[in-house]
């Protein structure tokens, strides 16, 4: 309706007095109007909050108004893509669908559709304030009559993740590359935020590297990232084509790589464990602890190419080798002097070509191999003739000092590989009284013990072991070790006839009739 309006807009005159009066407006002209279902809404994509919240270009927004009434029934579809400020408006100006004649007073359902995908990423995104997943099936908000985009905006956040892939080996001692998986190594990614003091980074996930040392971790596209190895207090520092690269290191800890869509910088983000301790290896003449020669002892750390290392030959009993702080594998690969013979003789019963495994993974390095001493173990901080270590030494209390020593010697344990040739068990017999010589034979070398023995004399019997170790060569005499192992020796006493053996009691039979 429309009408015209003033003050003094006009004098309403009566025609049968011929007056009137002033009126402030005309009388009103309508007409009947059909008003459009009218409404708009805005979609917007980001990154995370903790990413920047920065704008994603180029989400395809497929979207889809429903029937108040049946969500089923789809009035409206089409699809639309965010612009480079990451936002999208949706417009509707409807008066009738299908013969659907849109309400004023309803609400109406729009259903929302996300994806993006980079390369061979499909992108991910979170709804709710970042709170969950979207679903497959589609985000859904309401729209009403006159409800504009300036006032009604879906927020959706793209956390779409990158790998972050490497691998974590073990080095040998001056960080040399052992081509050897380590596995099992807990590898984080840390989160660098804004304002946040250095050290105090977010950790997001963590995985566990495979069998071949791999790992791969999910970044989130638009934040910092960095990756860092866990594993027993190790140290690890990253590699640069099988290189160390402790600058590489300092710098990633402390800038983070920024997750881009390409993944750039992400990849080949290898480490080095280059922890080392000590490893003690006694090859051994048995228990006497004889020197057997020059023992050429190898390393095993896994079966790659640089995986095995062969050290100069030991000539004492003990040695001690710095090899990584990882499981081992030791074995004794030749002798040279004195013990050479061995080398074919024992191959088939183990001394040589059997490995010896020990776990250094967690073994404390409680002393250290002094080079000048042939490998002894040397306290690392109380070096011999350091008279302050010694009077502090003196004044401890006796039971501390010992329970330190079983300590020393139990960690000693854990780190030794022990190698022992006992070599062949000698047995002699000695029975009082022996009458050899007084019938028959005098000659006690016609059988390996010959002795003759009074009938039923009570007589005494010792026997006497020992090992022997080193067999006599030019200008040596022959080595025996008369330590034996605590085994029980067992002794069949066959002297005599005994009744209870049927050979035994047919003899018994004739000597009585005699």
């Amino acid at each position: 309706c429309i009408r015209a309006v003033g003050k003094d807009y006009m004098v309403n005159l009566d025609p049968s007095k011929a007056t009137g009066q002033l009126v402030s407006s005309s009388s009103p002209t309508c007409k009947s109007h059909i008003l459009h279902w009218e409404a708009s809404t805005k979609v917007k994509v980001t990154l995370r909050k903790d990413a920047g919240e920065l704008p994603v270009e180029g989400v395809t927004v497929a979207y889809e108004l429903l029937d108040f009434n049946n969500f089923d029934t789809v009035l409206i579809s089409d699809t639309t893509t965010t612009l480079q400020n990451g936002e999208v408006i949706i417009e509707f100006m409807e008066l009738e669908i299908n013969g659907h004649r849109f309400d004023g007073s309803k609400q109406y359902p729009l259903k929302l559709h996300l994806s993006k995908t980079t390369g061979s990423v499909d992108h991910e995104f979170l709804c709710d304030n970042e709170a969950v997943v979207c679903t497959n099936d589609g985000v859904i908000t309401y729209l009403s009559h006159l409800q504009f985009s300036d006032t009604s905006t879906v927020h959706i956040v793209d956390s779409t993740s990158v790998p972050v892939e490497g691998t974590v080996s073990i080095g040998w001692p001056n960080a040399e590359y052992s081509g050897c998986p380590l596995r099992k190594a807990e590898v984080c990614l840390f989160r660098k935020q804004a304002g946040v003091i250095e050290g105090a980074d977010t950790e997001d996930v963590c995985v566990e590297t495979d069998a071949e040392g791999r790992y791969s971790l999910p970044a989130t596209i638009g934040t910092r990232v960095y990756p860092k190895v866990q594993f027993a207090d190790h140290e690890f520092v990253h590699l640069t084509e099988r290189e160390v690269d402790y600058n590489r290191t300092r710098e990633i800890e402390r800038n983070g790589i920024y997750v881009t869509e390409s993944g750039s910088g992400l990849r080949n983000l290898d480490f080095l464990d280059t922890n080392t301790t000590d490893l003690i290896v006694e090859v051994a003449g048995g228990p006497c602890d004889f020197v057997l020669g020059n023992s050429v002892v190898e390393v095993k750390l896994c079966s790659a190419e640089n995986g095995k290392k062969t050290f100069p030959a030991q000539s004492s009993v003990k040695h001690v080798y710095r090899v990584p702080s990882q499981e081992v594998e030791v074995r004794i690969e030749s002798i040279e002097g004195r013990g050479d013979f061995i080398t074919e003789q024992n191959t088939a019963n183990g001394f040589f070509g059997k490995y010896v495994a020990l776990d250094l993974t967690e073994v404390d390095m409680v002393q250290e191999a002094d080079a000048t001493t042939g490998g002894e173990l040397v306290d690392s901080e109380s070096p011999e003739g350091n008279n302050t270590s010694n009077n502090t030494t003196q004044e401890k209390d006796e039971q501390e000092l010992l329970a330190e020593a079983d300590a020393e010697a139990e960690e000693n344990n854990l780190r030794t590989a022990r190698f022992q040739y006992d070599g062949s068990l000698v047995i002699d017999v000695e029975m009082s009284p022996d009458r050899i010589g007084r019938c028959g034979s005098t000659n006690s070398d016609d059988f390996a013990s010959n002795h003759v023995l009074k009938y039923k004399d009570i007589f005494d019997l010792t026997i006497f072991l020992r090992y022997e170790v080193l067999k006599a060569g030019d200008g040596y005499d022959a080595k025996f070790c008369d330590i034996v192992s605590d085994e029980r020796v067992t002794v069949l006493n066959e002297v005599g006839l005994v009744e209870s053996i049927d050979s035994d009691a047919a003899e018994i039979e004739v000597l009585a009739q005699r």
